[in-house]
């Protein structure tokens, strides 16, 4: 089975990947500045990081998530939020941190 989460990180990727060529975003400044400020706007309060953790578990009982999207988005938030990386591990990229956003949005939008 396919995992939404890691296919559509790869998607944001690309995305990013072909703005990274032309050094510019869709507006035209300069890509490095509107990739980190876009970095820095997902990070995490304590009572996000809990709310994300809350809804990947409850779309996984409600089967919104397989049991690999809730594990992806699990050890990307880390059990406890973590101090560096905005409340994400360590290891999350901006890609990933985008996916798993537009998931607790929609997962909102649909009531778990």
């Amino acid at each position: 089975m396919t995992n939404r989460i890691v296919n559509g990180a790869s998607n944001y990727q690309k995305k990013i990947d072909g703005l990274i060529e032309k050094s510019v975003d869709l507006q035209g400044k300069p890509i490095a500045e509107s990739l980190e400020s876009m970095d820095r706007d997902m990070d995490l309060t304590f009572s996000e990081h809990s709310s994300y953790q809350d809804l990947q578990a409850r779309g996984h009982a409600k089967a919104k998530l397989t049991t690999e999207e809730a594990q992806t988005i699990y050890m990307a938030l880390g059990e406890s939020m973590s101090s560096k990386n905005g409340g994400w591990k360590p290891h999350v990229n901006l890609p990933m941190k985008l996916i798993i956003t537009q998931v607790m949005a929609e997962l909102l939008n649909i009531k778990v």
